[in-house]
């Protein structure tokens, strides 16, 4: 539970904020539970704020989303510019931003995503920091499995992931980050200690609407970096160069044949 102040902290809102308790977190009508938060995301076929009414008959305390609905709520409508973004800091906060408090190496990339995570985590795992990995074979440490549903969960699944991983004293997590999850915003509240590129190739250009949008997307990756943590570059990749300026700190490059 956390007051609903704390979980706007750093957050533009365009309503003044009711004094509430907020027991939860999610952006699925169908996931809210008594006291919570829903919060209203844009989507690609379906709006977000078509399920208002589902997320109230569900016990949603507040909702939040883009500009003021025209509908008449019977729980508090909390306005905020950018709903993705807002999302992703809404986590963090209720999570108590846990990925501050364990190393997360983000991976990004067309291809070798998946193969470069399990490589990293096997090597972090004999080094004796205890390490699990999000990606597309769901959420992995020790001898567990969980699916995900997503190569890279949504903001309040990853948080609550990070977290859970800290009660079971694990210290590292590689995360395949997506493209999809980069311009969602899912990862904009991460605590990433290090970037990782591997390729860049034609794919998902049923979301994209170009390969501009979808090299900007991975880019994203990168702008996320601190400015004191290292990025990995693959340089035999023709748009390596675009991923090396795109870095603040220090980078590392890899390669077959080139220097």
């Amino acid at each position: 539970m956390m007051f609903l102040q704390q979980l706007m902290n750093g957050i533009h809102v365009g309503t003044p904020l009711p004094d509430l308790d907020i027991t939860g977190l999610t952006h699925d009508s169908r996931q809210v539970i008594p006291g919570g938060l829903f919060v209203a995301l844009p989507g690609l076929h379906v709006q977000g704020v078509e399920y208002i009414p589902q997320a109230i008959d569900n016990g949603a305390a507040a909702v939040a989303g883009p500009a003021p609905q025209s509908q008449v709520l019977l729980c508090p409508y909390i306005e905020v510019e950018d709903p993705p973004a807002a999302y992703s800091r809404m986590a963090a906060n209720f999570y108590q931003h846990p990925s501050r408090r364990i190393s997360v190496i983000g991976i990004t990339g067309t291809n070798g995503k998946t193969t470069t995570a399990e490589v990293l985590a096997a090597i972090l795992r004999v080094h004796h920091l205890p390490t699990a990995v999000v990606g597309t074979l769901g959420l992995q440490w020790e001898q567990t499995r969980q699916s995900t549903g997503f190569t890279t969960p949504e903001a309040n699944q990853v948080h609550k992931i990070f977290s859970d991983l800290l009660e079971k004293d694990i210290q590292g997590v590689v995360m395949e980050v997506s493209s999809h999850a980069l311009k969602q915003c899912r990862v904009d509240d991460v605590d990433f200690n290090v970037a990782v590129f591997t390729n860049f190739t034609q794919d998902h250009l049923d979301y994209h609407p170009d390969m501009d949008d979808y090299l900007e997307s991975k880019l994203r990756l990168f702008h996320l970096l601190p400015a004191d943590r290292p990025a990995v570059v693959n340089r035999d990749d023709p748009h390596a160069e675009y991923f090396i300026q795109a870095a603040p700190g220090p980078v590392v490059t890899y390669s077959l044949g080139k220097d």
